[in-house]
């Protein structure tokens, strides 16, 4: 495969991971709002509770409550359904902030779009396509997808096939590697040690979050597989991951953040 497909397939994974992501979490917000309104909690109620997870506010999480006061018939309307939700994300009414930790460049905040970041407070909104967000919110999804490729083309060059790497009987084996793989280049610290876990001890959603990034990536290779074939080679060892990630665990016993 040539470096400009690997990257390009890398971009194009990335993107994809990012929009069911960004789907995700409207769901997730939407069925809490849905729950609060089923409650008896008025519209305006219903969405300042949705901004809490467990019962804990989520402050990356924000409503434009004015932009929601001055237009409640609209509002009531798009409530309706969760398709018709999604459309109020051009009005900017929900916000998933994510701090940068620098301020951006004006460059960098002129692509981004206007509204999209706070300088002073260096907060982004990253529910927006993948290729509008900074550098800085693209890397985690840019670096998950190409761990992804890695144990796509580490089996692609042991003569695995699309189909082999689709089928449900490998999740816990590509999940195993997708997961080690994020352990292996995340600093384990008190807010996510809970994550430092074989595969199979983690929850469904998270499993689900770790398959989604290779996934992403299979469906695009499947476009043009001619584009992204790997050259089988012989004699290679066979994978064990779990063997992978009981070494990827051992090494992080010790590293611990506070």
């Amino acid at each position: 495969m040539k470096e400009e497909d690997r990257q390009e397939l890398v971009m194009e994974a990335a993107a994809k991971v990012h929009e069911a992501w960004c789907r995700g979490e409207l769901q997730a917000f939407y069925g809490r709002f849905v729950a609060e309104k089923q409650n008896g909690a008025s519209i305006q109620d219903a969405l300042q509770s949705a901004c809490n997870k467990n019962g804990k506010p989520r402050n990356e999480v924000e409503l434009d409550t004015k932009w929601l006061n001055e237009h409640t018939s609209v509002v009531s309307k798009a409530l309706e359904t969760f398709e018709n939700f999604v459309s109020l994300l051009d009005c900017e009414v929900v916000v998933v902030k994510r701090f940068t930790k620098r301020t951006l460049t004006d460059e960098e905040q002129k692509r981004m779009g206007s509204g999209n970041y706070k300088a002073d407070s260096q907060e982004e909104n990253i529910l927006r396509p993948f290729k509008k967000l900074s550098a800085d919110s693209q890397k985690e999804n840019l670096e998950a997808a190409k761990g992804a490729l890695s144990v796509y083309e580490e089996y692609a060059k042991r003569g695995a096939t699309l189909d082999e790497l689709s089928s449900p009987e490998n999740k816990k084996d590509i999940g195993t590697l997708i997961h080690a793989d994020w352990m292996k280049r995340n600093q384990k610290t008190e807010a996510n040690e809970y994550l430092f876990v074989p595969y199979e001890e983690l929850d469904d959603w998270t499993k689900q979050q770790d398959l989604d990034v290779f996934d992403a990536l299979i469906q695009e290779v499947q476009k043009t597989p001619e584009k992204y074939s790997v050259e089988v080679e012989q004699d290679l060892k066979n994978i064990s991951p779990e063997v992978i990630e009981k070494s990827v665990l051992d090494a992080k016993t010790d590293a611990y953040i506070r």
